[in-house]
């Protein structure tokens, strides 16, 4: 229900302020609008407990117009700090231009928050209590990049390889990101590990079963190995190697019977 507030009763957070950085252009364009026309009530601000969680912007045009109130909409059916930040970002992803820039600050951010376990309730321990086979706010582990890619509006290729690009070049490369100086693909570039001109195990790959003298299930095993090793430096993605690998086994499998 969107109600009217006061503005010096609205309270700002850092930890969603910063997802959404203001652009002064923005901010100039939507003042000169709103001393012209007015606020308009059909876009309030959201909050969370009294915390804008989306509307930054808005807020601070209606401050330059020197207004009293604004309109609000509280949005309480949202129980965790958690579910406030994805909703927030599906607000912002929905209507802007996605920017490598917004993506670093917001797979960042739910990062952050996987690790630490934010906005979850405690055990009587004082410790976190995910469900079974989830992180710390209950996304499931084998598809966490799935997940934050849904969150954020982007695949799961691009969420690999920015954390590849935060956890092999550190915060500088990130922070290039952020401020728009670089994109993930470029980072990505420069961190990710070179193609070999002749893989090691290539040889084995190509090797007919009576070229390795290697008995039954090890050398099934092996060669199994190998064709995986293989399949890696070609696909970065863990799921695609795994899927490849297996239909390359199935194959196999039947050529050795």
């Amino acid at each position: 229900m969107i109600k009217h507030a006061l503005i010096e009763s609205i309270k700002i957070s850092p930890k969603f302020e910063k997802l959404f950085p203001i652009k002064p252009e923005t901010l100039r364009a939507i003042t000169e609008h709103m001393k012209e026309h007015g606020y308009d009530d059909s876009k309030p601000i959201d909050i969370w407990q009294g915390v804008v969680i989306d509307g930054h912007t808005r807020l601070e045009a209606a401050k330059a117009c020197k207004l009293e109130t604004v309109p609000v909409f509280d949005h309480d059916e949202l129980e965790t700090e958690d579910d406030a930040v994805s909703y927030a970002i599906h607000n912002q992803r929905d209507r802007r231009n996605i920017t490598d820039a917004d993506l670093a600050i917001w797979v960042a951010e739910i990062d952050r928050r996987k690790k630490q376990g934010e906005g979850q309730d405690r055990g009587e321990d004082g410790k976190y209590k995910p469900k079974a086979s989830t992180d710390a706010i209950g996304i499931p582990k084998k598809k966490s990049a799935k997940e934050t890619a849904d969150v954020v509006g982007t695949s799961r290729a691009k969420v690999e390889r920015f954390r590849m690009v935060q956890e092999r070049a550190g915060e500088e490369a990130i922070e290039r990101i952020k401020a728009g100086e670089s994109t993930i693909h470029a980072e990505y570039q420069k961190v990710k590990q070179p193609k070999q001109e002749k893989p090691i195990v290539a040889d084995v790959c190509n090797k007919k079963p009576n070229d390795i003298k290697i008995d039954g299930a090890m050398h099934f095993a092996r060669l199994a190995i190998a064709q995986l090793r293989c399949i890696t430096t070609v696909y970065s993605d863990a799921m695609d190697a795994f899927d490849h690998t297996t239909k390359w086994i199935e194959k196999r499998r039947e050529s050795l019977k």
